[in-house]
This record gives C-alpha cells, structure tokens and sequence, in this order.
C-alpha cells in the first residue's frame, strides 16, 4: 500500500472576489503532484483550530511534508518582528510548528521545503535572520514576484543525504525567499549552502530520524533527476513505516 503524504496548506484572506473576511487553505497543486508521481498519496491538512484534530491527521499519515509561503513569525525564535510588512498568518505557524514537534516524537518522516526548511529549524530550536539585508554579503534569493524563481547553483556539502541524491557537488536549484536560516537547531546538519554562503538544506537522520529541509522548490521541476529522487527517497521512508 502506498504511503499517506500530509501536505500543509497556507492561508489566504481577503481575497478580491470574496471580500467578506473569509479565509481560505489552499496549496500549489506541484506539491500533490510530486508526491503522487513519486509513489505517495496526498493528503491535504488544513489548518484547523483543535490540536487533537492535528494529532489524529498524524496517527493517519506516514510522511509530514510542509510546504512553502509566508513568513514565520519572529517571537517563535524569541525575536520581534523588525519588518512591519512581513506576511505573517499565526495558525499557519502555530499548526505547522505543532505537526512538525509531534511528527518528530512519532518519528514520522518529515520534508520541508523553503518556508518548511524555516518551520522545521525554528520547531526544533533554530533560529531565521528575518531578511536578506541583515546577513553580510548575502546575494540574490529570490525575483520580486510571487511564484517566479531565481534559478542558482548550490555547493552540496559531502557525506550528506543531498549528496547521496545528487551524486555531484553542484547542483542547480531554483528559489524565491527572503528570509534564511541562521542559527541551525541541534544536531541537525547543513547539506548545501548558496555560493555566498546561505544554508539551502539541512538534515538529520539519527536513531531512525528523517528530518529533510531544502530552501528551494524541486515540486517546481519535477523532471529534474535531484528533484525526483528527494521526494523518492521520502516516500520511500515514508512507506518503510507501514
């Protein structure tokens, strides 16, 4: 039987066609796809309001992936927020921070990809730099324009699971972002870093772990060989808990 994959949903409000406050969860269907070409079934998971609700979705599903969007908000790494336009939804953090502390207890795989890299390394005790601006000599992440993506190369660092996947050391990758990783939460490891030295993905794998992030979006090219093989090797591990 193939592997339940959870996928987290953003939230959107406000929207010009429906303008009486409702809120809406929605995920870019590249991300269901990816999982179902690679042998999963999606699950979507909204972002309820009852945390037995958001257990019960885990004692179902065998993989958490979280997906991309908004920013995290800066008090859950004991920061305020310095960006007075920074598009935070705080059940969206709350919800996503939540599945990713429990998946872990459960040891239930868990993939995150761009704003889930950040959801994964501030749940287990990191920390984000809430903007570009503020790290030295940081370039380019990103084009200013929702759902468009900066193509860049990336340095996987060796004796990695990136590495493995990739079989080479530089990989081209594709991403749109402004906030990154800064101080990585214990025991995890960076696996690929941008050429100015932005972390691009971390992982741990310890005492039966799978904890995967990525900055970039490989839901976005999906016929890419390192694309398909991460989301292969996390369904695959997924399933091995069946």
């Amino acid at each position: 039987m193939k592997p339940l994959i959870g996928i987290s949903c953003s939230l959107k409000q406000d929207d010009p066609v429906c303008d009486d406050g409702r809120k809406f969860d929605f995920v870019k269907q590249e991300y269901y796809r990816s999982v179902e070409a690679n042998g999963g079934i999606p699950v979507l998971l909204p972002n309820v309001e009852q945390e037995a609700t958001l257990l019960d979705f885990l004692s179902r599903i065998d993989g958490l992936l979280i997906t991309g969007g908004e920013d995290v908000d800066p008090s859950w790494y004991g920061e305020e927020n310095r960006f007075a336009g920074s598009m935070i939804h705080p059940r969206r953090d709350r919800v996503e921070i939540f599945l990713a502390r429990k998946a872990r207890e459960r040891c239930l795989p868990v993939f995150g990809i761009c704003r889930g890299v950040q959801v994964m390394n501030v749940a287990y005790g990191g920390s984000l730099h809430q903007d570009l601006s503020l790290r030295p000599g940081t370039g380019e992440h990103k084009v200013g324009r929702a759902y468009v993506y900066l193509d860049h190369p990336v340095k996987v660092l060796a004796d990695t699971r990136i590495a493995q996947l990739a079989g080479r050391e530089i990989v081209q990758v594709n991403s749109s972002h402004h906030q990154i990783l800064n101080r990585i939460a214990p025991g995890f490891t960076v696996s690929a870093t941008a050429l100015d030295g932005v972390v691009e993905a971390i992982e741990r794998f310890d005492s039966g772990e799978y904890l995967l992030g990525v900055q970039w979006h490989p839901e976005m090219t999906s016929d890419d060989a390192l694309s398909a093989a991460i989301f292969r090797d996390f369904i695959l591990s997924a399933s091995q808990r069946k």
